[in-house]
């Protein structure tokens, strides 16, 4: 029983933190740099040059966003191509692409088309994946996947703006890893001698005790 109100504790103060951490980061906000799902209606590939497999060149796309927010709006683009399959996105009139765009003001200043909108497919395989894991291993499914959710928004959220903001990176990383040990340790184990053995452990081998 301890072990599940652990597991309840850390989901909701981690989920409070990631609620206050991205409101702090909207706060006050004149100009951002976000991502918008589009649809292309128009393709110009008079820039491109022929020379191989692969064309490269400028590729002029016009697209209209489908978010909520910004639906119908319609943006130019110039769609640099540089003859490698694997970090090109080419398009064609209809696909469904991810854009990163600059919004200031409350309107849509520039654009850059980042990759084909694959959302669809990765929530079905993201279904799948879980339906596999809680059906297969059922409570330790679901700790496991609680634990792995948690671990990726620490280091995205904490440990790279860490960093990225300058913060000192050996006490940052070691507050991190101490933070990722007691999560998945103590939502495996609970809190019992076994758990708080194994954390211990870590602890003594990091050199904080």
């Amino acid at each position: 029983m301890k072990r599940y109100v652990f597991i309840v504790f850390v989901f909701v103060l981690t989920s409070g933190l990631l609620m206050q951490s991205t409101g702090e980061n909207r706060a006050g906000q004149t100009q951002k740099i976000t991502e918008l799902h589009a649809t292309v209606v128009s393709v110009d590939d008079s820039g491109l040059i022929h020379t191989g497999v692969v064309p490269y060149g400028p590729q002029f796309v016009d697209v209209t966003f489908t978010d909520k927010d910004w639906a119908g709006q319609r943006l130019s683009i110039k769609n640099h191509l540089m003859g490698k399959a694997d970090i090109d996105t080419p398009c064609q009139v209809g696909d469904a692409v991810i854009v990163g765009v600059k919004i200031q003001d409350n309107k849509i200043m520039a654009g850059k088309i980042l990759e084909h909108d694959r959302t669809l497919w990765l929530s079905i395989m993201a279904i799948l994946f879980v339906s596999l894991l809680v059906g297969y291993a059922g409570m330790i499914g679901i700790k496991a996947l609680i634990s792995f959710i948690l671990s990726v928004w620490i280091i995205w959220d904490v440990l790279v703006r860490g960093l990225l903001e300058g913060k000192e990176p050996i006490f940052l990383i070691s507050w991190v890893i101490v933070l990722l040990s007691a999560i998945i340790i103590f939502s495996v184990a609970g809190l019992t001698r076994k758990g708080v053995s194994a954390f211990l452990g870590t602890l003594l081998g990091l050199g904080l005790l």
